[in-house]
């Protein structure tokens, strides 16, 4: 399905990290390649003719990229978040270290065909732990995984054979969109932007809240 809908707009999904200070670029590095072991599609390329995945042995050589910016500019690393993917040639995940004189900003691009938001975030705490341990141990080489399931048959195991076909056989209802919720975008589809939006720790937290409170059951 994202496949198909790469016809219409890149189905990526991207994060931007920003630290305080400089990161150990080499023990990132050896993270990444110790990541794979975990999720081996990321060195992977899609077959679009055969629709199936082809490993290519994609290292973190190809995956990550130290770039040096001459000078504290927070738009540099939007426009390097913007960076696209080539799932029939590159790996399925990019990561670009954007370092200044003061700080790091990290900016991770994956294939959103490898994992939804949740499951991207699951790796990147992976990550995380990895770096950790890399920074802490030079020579670690234990092989990770990722704890937990994450697919269809924990959503449909909870129904039964008859209320499935009602789902199969049910018709999509959309409502009529709000005019306040449309988004005020001037540019067209070929000239993305990504803007920041700081939200104090309390609104956050309250945001947070009342989705879980409202949330649908």
């Amino acid at each position: 399905m994202q496949y198909l809908y790469g016809t219409v707009q890149e189905p990526r999904i991207r994060c931007l990290i920003q630290f305080q200070n400089h990161i150990d670029g080499t023990a990132l590095k050896r993270a990444i390649d110790l990541s794979i072991g975990a999720v081996p599609l990321l060195a992977c390329v899609f077959d679009g003719r055969r629709r199936c995945w082809e490993n290519h042995a994609f290292t973190a050589d190809d995956i990550f990229r130290l770039i040096e910016s001459p000078e504290e500019n927070e738009t540099f690393p939007l426009k390097v978040l913007l960076t696209s993917i080539d799932c029939i040639h590159e790996p399925q995940l990019k990561i670009f270290l954007v370092r200044n004189a003061k700080r790091d900003t990290l900016c991770a691009i994956i294939n959103h065909m490898i994992c939804d938001g949740a499951g991207f975030k699951k790796y990147l705490y992976l990550l995380c732990d990895l770096y950790s341990k890399c920074e802490q141990n030079p020579d670690y080489s234990e092989k990770p995984e990722l704890s937990g399931k994450r697919n269809l048959n924990q959503l449909l195991q909870n129904f039964s054979f008859t209320e499935k076909l009602k789902i199969l056989f049910s018709k999509s209802v959309f409502g009529e969109p709000d005019p306040s919720m449309i988004l005020p975008i001037k540019e067209n589809s070929m000239t993305p932007e990504i803007s920041i939006a700081r939200l104090k720790k309390e609104t956050f937290c309250a945001i947070q809240s009342f989705a879980k409170e409202n949330m649908r059951p």
